[in-house]
């Protein structure tokens, strides 16, 4: 059986994730938090209208991932190499019991909060939002695509956003051709070249810049809402080159909407970039325009401060940005 050990769950236990099973994992997001005490809430809600105070921000492969990013503020030093994600694993119905009932023991203490109202803290217990996407890589877990599906039976599930970093191209065509599309599925893009990729990244696999390009080629013809998530880190992948070659791959991968994030100087990242690296609003909206001028389908469709991004729409999508 796949499993954490003692010292990686006591870790992870200490950073305020709340460990499911044997190899997965829940946290509530700050914006969660925010959202039930009264405080803002995440850009996703706004962009998109998902809800904060009902998301819940798993993964099924918490300590395995294919990557190395230095810009990562998640325990990579914790990971392991994606090889070693082998063996038998917990069933997807056993993952999502265990989220809800470690989500609502993380939330318990907001029921006595004040700023909390009563009605919202209780419809919060149960997600309808599922972001699979907090650490690790979920891809790696080879029965994703039924854990996917699993949620969606679920009654109260509206949305399911799935993060990836495109190593698994296989795993993709699996969601695919088994029914098990999210509604929505990104692919980081932290690099616009290979030898970029390499030195941000740092991947596991000799071929990476092949599996994330063949991914990006791949998801083409699937029915289901994309967006590219480029990282933007300040002096190492913003220059005008940069720029050029991020509207090649998004004109090439043809993705509904494109974000553009600051890269936040946070957690265990701080370790290995300065906070010289964090760009300002102004600073990603500069480059998310750089962008733009080598892009013709695409435009400005919305941008959060708080958050320090923006948000680029192919014109052609058939997709309204709002989930309807």
């Amino acid at each position: 059986m796949v499993s954490l050990d003692k010292d990686s769950k006591a870790n992870f236990q200490k950073k305020h994730y709340g460990i499911v099973g044997s190899h997965s994992g829940v946290e509530i997001c700050g914006w969660t938090k925010k959202s039930l005490t009264g405080r803002g809430t995440c850009y996703k809600e706004k962009f998109y209208g998902v809800h904060a105070d009902r998301c819940a921000q798993i993964s099924p492969a918490m300590a395995w991932c294919e990557q190395n990013c230095l810009h990562c503020w998640r325990p990579m030093e914790m990971f392991r190499a994606p090889n070693k994600f082998t063996g038998d694993m917990d069933p997807p119905e056993l993952i999502i019991d265990g989220v809800i009932s470690e989500r609502k023991k993380q939330l318990n203490g907001f029921g006595g909060d004040a700023r909390t109202q009563r009605t919202q803290w209780e419809h919060s217990l149960i997600p309808d939002h599922w972001a699979i996407s907090l650490s690790g890589e979920a891809t790696l877990y080879p029965k994703l695509p039924e854990l996917i599906k699993a949620i969606k039976s679920r009654k109260e599930t509206k949305t399911i956003f799935l993060v990836t970093n495109g190593q698994e191209p296989d795993m993709l065509e699996r969601l695919n051709k088994e029914g098990a599309l999210p509604t929505q599925l990104y692919i980081s893009l932290i690099a616009s070249s290979k030898k970029q990729f390499s030195e941000l990244c740092a991947p596991f696999y000799k071929n990476g810049w092949e599996r994330l390009m063949k991914s990006f080629e791949i998801w083409k013809s699937f029915p289901t809402r994309k967006v590219i998530r480029i990282t933007h880190i300040k002096g190492l992948n913003d220059s005008e080159d940069d720029a050029s070659r991020f509207a090649q791959i998004i004109s090439s991968a043809q993705p509904d909407f494109v974000e553009i994030k600051s890269y936040m100087y946070l957690g265990y990242s701080r370790r290995r970039l300065k906070k010289e690296n964090m760009p300002e609003m102004p600073d990603v909206e500069q480059f998310s325009s750089n962008i733009l001028k080598h892009l013709n389908d695409y435009s400005p469709e919305d941008k959060d401060s708080a958050s320090r991004i923006t948000l680029l729409k192919r014109k052609s999508s058939p997709h309204t940005t709002r989930i309807q």
